[in-house]
């Protein structure tokens, strides 16, 4: 039913015909409404007729609708504002211009955009907006917007900032990367609304990727053989997706993911110890295949319809496939690292940030190794998290070259910037230092 514009304005005179009752939405759709009420009990008059008007109650001076029913207690209101919040006035007629008392009605329609934009910049930078508040003409409105931190095992929500800002952008910084939180956006006068939403405070994908954590997952548009899937990737900045990423994929990701290729996919295996468990024993011809690391995967679905670990097999025509990529957390970087002493058996260093961070304050990993010992890996004992921007380490031996590393670092959620190393040595030994002291003091003899 389209809407009715009320043309003349009827004048009805107050009758005793009682209320209608039980006045309710039946249906609620992005733009439409569907409202159903009952005949006004009590009343020995036979109401047969209707009065229905509706207008937007979010804006002054809406155009008001109106449509009079006969012999229905139940109208559809059609071509709404999506989003809205919609008075509805049913009031009882009579004859011979009769009314009787009105019921009113406040319902909205459904709204299928987010109530709040949340974006994480590489920086830290998050920016908050709404897109409904936007499309409203409410963007230069002043908000209020609280900030919650979410403990990971209470799940206890914790005030961490009440922020003012404009509904059309408020940003929020020094948050923990990686760290859970809440946010509720509340204006400061006008129209009431409580828009809210969670997130996890890693950068943002781009639009279309699928995000879990710091890894970003894309479906390419197009089927190629592996060769030419990883440099599609690669020319992307990102790596063909691989078995242990997709390992850890929620559920509703990974539905995500099976939707964008639909069948068989390149699947990256190189480096999972159960690629020979994934192989479905149908693969005969996976010894001719030119490359086994790399195969064509598809979901399995359980018997209750969700999706289960990939079955793999060889092939070798063109595939739908998927990439990865790391987004990239800006902690700043280090700037001049100082050594402000050093003994035979102890290091003291000092740095400062050349560029700073709108992330939570970094704490800093130093790693040490001796660059006389090839080891491919630090040793667990031979790194430090520190808050200072300073540490001194000990425990070293003498007249000996270490090369320290320095990272910003989120001790909580082990995320690392930028590292910077020096090299630096430690004194010789005291033994040393009385044998060349002894030889001295012969020599002036």
């Amino acid at each position: 039913m389209m809407k009715t514009a009320q043309q003349k304005k009827v004048v009805y005179a107050l009758a005793n015909l009682g209320k209608v009752t039980d006045l309710n939405p039946s249906f609620i759709g992005n733009t439409s409404l569907q409202v159903q009420w009952t005949r006004p009990p009590d009343v020995k008059w036979d109401i047969r007729r209707y009065l229905v008007e509706w207008n937007s109650a979010e804006t002054e001076n809406a155009q008001q609708y109106s449509q009079v029913l006969e012999d229905k207690t139940q109208i559809t209101l059609e071509d709404l504002e999506i989003g809205t919040e919609h008075e509805v006035t049913v009031t009882p007629l009579g004859m011979k211009g009769m009314k009787g008392d009105s019921e009113k009605l406040l319902v909205s329609t459904l709204d299928p955009r987010p109530k709040l934009t949340i974006a994480v910049e590489p920086n830290g930078v998050v920016k908050v907006s709404s897109d409904i508040l936007l499309a409203k003409g409410r963007g230069k409105e002043k908000v209020d917007l609280a900030v919650f931190q979410i403990e990971p095992e209470t799940h206890e929500k914790r005030t961490v900032w009440v922020l003012e800002g404009l509904a059309q952008e408020v940003n929020i910084t020094s948050l923990e990367p990686g760290g859970e939180y809440w946010i509720e956006m509340t204006p400061r006068e006008g129209r009431r609304f409580n828009y809210s939403g969670s997130f996890k405070a890693y950068p943002s994908c781009e639009k279309g990727q699928i995000q879990e954590g710091l890894v970003c997952v894309w479906a390419a548009q197009e089927s190629k053989n592996p060769r030419e899937a990883i440099e599609v990737c690669r020319n992307n900045q990102g790596e063909l997706l691989d078995y242990e990423t997709q390992k850890e994929l929620t559920p509703s990701a990974k539905a995500l993911l099976a939707s964008y290729v639909k069948t068989q996919f390149w699947m990256d295996l190189s480096d999972s110890d159960t690629s020979a468990a994934l192989i479905d024993g149908t693969s005969g011809t996976c010894a001719s295949a030119k490359n086994t690391d790399i195969m064509c995967c598809t979901f399995e679905v359980t018997a209750e319809g969700e999706l289960d670990d990939l079955k793999c097999t060889c092939c070798n025509e063109p595939r739908p496939f998927a990439c990865k990529t790391q987004a990239r957390v800006d902690l700043g970087n280090i700037g001049d690292i100082t050594v402000e002493d050093v003994t035979s058996s102890s290091l003291t260093l000092v740095w400062s940030m050349a560029s700073s961070t709108k992330w939570q304050q970094p704490s800093y990993l130093v790693e040490w190794e001796s660059t006389d010992e090839n080891r491919k890996k630090r040793e667990a004992d031979n790194q430090l998290v520190v808050k200072d921007s300073g540490i001194t380490i000990g425990d070293l031996k003498p007249d000996t070259s270490y090369r320290v590393s320095v990272t910003p670092y989120t001790d909580k959620t082990q995320i690392g910037g930028s590292p910077k190393e020096i090299t630096v040595s430690t004194k010789e030994g005291k033994d040393m230092e009385s044998i060349v002291n002894l030889v001295m003091n012969i020599s002036s003899f």
